[in-house]
């Protein structure tokens, strides 16, 4: 639906595209949507390699430590779903994490709000950094950058990013507000 009133827009509305350039970005389209399904379909298999192999009673284990401080938890899962989003795109890494480690932060008493907003700005930040963030080389392909060339100036970015998550680990109030504010949670 949204790629047909775009098709139609971009040729009828604008008409600042030519149908070998529709074609083109049809492919392009494709080929991407492709990817990411493929990602999917990895990641789920991922997931159920996960479960099999005992993954996530080793991860319990290994962050069983932790229960008393979740502030502390909540950074460790944090650098573990950045470090997922640097190398797969953003839903697999998800997919594959987040029902691993949702349970133990249930059963630390984290509100699943807060860990989710804190799980999803972790992967958020986890597309856009080197050496294989999906976000960040979809970004310098089309600006025809090399990660090399670009590092320097998006380093302050990266660094107030990781600034932002760390204060919606350590005041939860700051991510919890506008759910209670609506009434969701007490």
């Amino acid at each position: 639906m949204v790629a047909g009133y775009a098709f139609f827009a971009a040729k009828f509305y604008y008409r600042n595209v030519s149908w070998a350039q529709m074609g083109k970005l049809a492919y392009d389209s494709a080929i991407l949507t492709a990817a990411v399904v493929f990602l999917l379909a990895v990641a789920s298999v991922f997931q159920y390699l996960m479960g099999v192999s005992g993954v996530p009673a080793l991860l319990a284990d290994v962050l069983g430590p932790l229960k008393s401080q979740p502030w502390l938890f909540l950074v460790c899962t944090a650098l573990i779903t950045m470090m997922f989003g640097m190398v797969l795109e953003g839903l697999p890494a998800a997919v594959v994490l987040i029902p691993v480690v949702f349970p133990i932060a249930e059963k630390m008493g984290i509100d699943p709000i807060h860990f989710n907003i804190v799980q999803t700005a972790a992967v958020g930040i986890g597309l856009f950094l080197p050496p294989m963030g999906v976000g960040l080389l979809m970004a310098l392909r089309f600006a025809n950058l090399t990660v090399g060339q670009h590092w320097r100036s998006y380093m302050p970015y990266i660094a107030a990013l990781l600034v932002g998550l760390m204060l919606i680990i350590l005041l939860p109030d700051l991510s919890l507000f506008l759910p209670r504010s609506a009434g969701l949670i007490k």
